[in-house]
């Protein structure tokens, strides 16, 4: 299946094309599109392991990282 093009309004987007949201900033902007409600659990936070050595919270969940009205919970335990 082809990628959608970037840069469309999510609901103007063909079925066909795999929808892709590359940054927290473009899943937040695809959420506003649909204007539903939605909660967004940030994951694979295992430091060292999937997310680069010396990542840490305060980078993470600041400016367009970040959500407070969306992302209320975290991923403690993947397994």
């Amino acid at each position: 299946m082809p990628v959608c093009a970037s840069g469309v309004n999510t609901r103007d987007l063909p079925r066909d094309c795999l929808e892709q949201a590359k940054t927290p900033a473009d899943l937040f902007r695809k959420l506003d599109e649909w204007g539903l409600p939605a909660l967004v659990i940030p994951h694979g936070t295992t430091w060292g392991f999937y997310t680069p050595p010396g990542s840490s919270w305060d980078k993470q969940l600041k400016g367009d990282m970040h959500d407070p009205k969306r992302q209320r919970l975290i991923e403690v335990f993947s397994g």
